[in-house]
């Protein structure tokens, strides 16, 4: 937690604000897909730093299959799960089941992603939420159909607070620096208006409604849509 309050830390230059994405689909499910154009979509609005987006699936077959398949497709692929105690792997040429490398302790695993030259993925369940500070994660991609269930929000929080961390350009002022905001995208069966209430209603009163952005990138016409049709 900060020792003041996330607007005025904001508003300090300690951290950036978030923008908020919302896309939307009948499954709610966080695909290769979706991910690969997420990663497009970031970088084509900033390209200044390498982009570390932070995904949080719901369990370790999810968190499997999604860093396997990302792998696969060239994707550098940082994988944490509790499976057996905490393992941890890293690949960057073939697929994981492959060729795991397997991580002796969180701070090893933290270093690597932090001092890695590249745009990568960083897959975890829980295990990165709070406590860890995983320097240079920079956007987040989160699974969530009941944007209304406020008993949530707290680890939504630890999530995006990740993310929000300004490193070597903490204290620049937003004019100045590379890193603007931190993009956060919900993945929902929401409409695009109830949506976006949701996240309104809460998150402008945590981080001040001067210091977030929305590119909300869908329509309301979604209906009969899955994930990898986004």
């Amino acid at each position: 937690c900060y020792s003041i309050s996330p607007k005025d830390a904001i508003e300090a230059n300690i951290i950036c604000g978030p923008m908020f994405k919302c896309w939307g689909n009948n499954d709610g499910k966080v695909t290769p897909a979706l991910c690969k154009k997420f990663l497009v979509d970031v970088k084509r609005q900033n390209s200044n730093y390498f982009h570390k987006v932070l995904i949080t699936c719901s369990d370790t077959i999810e968190a499997k299959k999604l860093a396997i398949e990302l792998a696969k497709s060239g994707f550098p692929v940082f994988l944490s799960t509790s499976e057996t105690g905490q393992i941890f792997y890293n690949d960057r040429v073939h697929a994981l089941k492959d060729c795991p490398k397997i991580y002796k302790n969180v701070l090893e695993f933290t270093k690597e992603i932090e001092e890695f030259k590249g745009h990568c993925f960083v897959i975890h369940i829980r295990q990165l939420i709070s406590g860890i500070d995983v320097a240079g994660l920079t956007d987040a991609i989160i699974s969530k159909n009941d944007l209304n269930d406020r008993s949530t929000y707290d680890t939504l929080i630890q999530i995006i607070g990740r993310c929000l961390r300004l490193g070597s350009e903490r204290g620049i002022d937003i004019k100045h620096r590379k890193k603007q905001y931190a993009a956060i995208l919900f993945i929902t069966n929401q409409e695009k208006e109830y949506a976006q209430n949701c996240i309104s209603s809460f998150f402008i009163g945590y981080y001040g409604i001067d210091n977030i952005k929305f590119d909300i990138g869908f329509s309301s016409n979604y209906k009969n849509k899955t994930t990898d049709d986004i």
